[in-house]
């Protein structure tokens, strides 16, 4: 019987080490992409039809904060990068799943530029119905995440930060890195 006991546990034992290390390996983040587990800083602000929201109504659902920079002058060696994923976010608010919210903070710098909004609709013709907030100096809402949104010092442009449904942020892309290239490259609207 003790023998059949040492069998069992000499089996079970790797096992068990081999499925942990399995479940670790599966959700071991991708290249360049960041795992966190810590609280959303929650702001309200007005979005481009003059709508007032917060992000503590998204309590209870998903919501991917979209951080990008469009105006002009324009990040030429990022537009692709910022076309791409603002047409990936078109395509995943069009799905109309009620658990998922999207939110772009543009941060801008000149003043003077046309609203990003109203150049994504523009140029990329895309059709944004998210709220989307241009957002200057003193940049009440992009100075709480720039932990997420700079990378080794300078400006993923664009980034996503993955808020989960308690208003926790559980993971962060990093799409494109100015200087630097593509990191974690335009995130699919499949794949969010």
């Amino acid at each position: 019987m003790r023998q059949r006991i040492r069998s069992i546990a000499m089996i079970t034992v790797p096992v068990a080490a081999l499925v942990l290390l399995s479940v670790f390996l599966v959700y071991w983040p991708e290249s360049g992409s960041q795992w966190v587990h810590e609280p959303a800083e929650v702001f309200s602000s007005t979005d481009f039809k003059g709508e007032e929201f917060s992000l503590s109504e998204n309590s209870g659902k998903v919501t991917i904060l979209h951080f990008t920079q469009l105006e002009n002058p324009l990040c030429i060696e990022c537009e692709d990068s910022m076309r791409s994923q603002i047409e990936e976010l078109e395509s995943l608010v069009s799905s109309d799943d009620p658990r998922i919210e999207v939110i772009t903070v543009n941060i801008r710098k000149n003043a003077y530029s046309e609203d990003g909004w109203w150049m994504a609709q523009e140029w990329y013709g895309v059709d944004i119905t998210w709220h989307w907030t241009e957002e200057f100096d003193p940049y009440p809402i992009s100075s709480g995440y720039i932990q997420f949104w700079q990378l080794d010092g300078a400006f993923s442009n664009p980034s996503l930060v993955l808020i989960d449904q308690d208003l926790m942020v559980v993971g962060v892309y990093h799409v494109y890195r100015i200087g630097e290239g593509v990191v974690d490259g335009v995130q699919s609207a499949s794949s969010l």
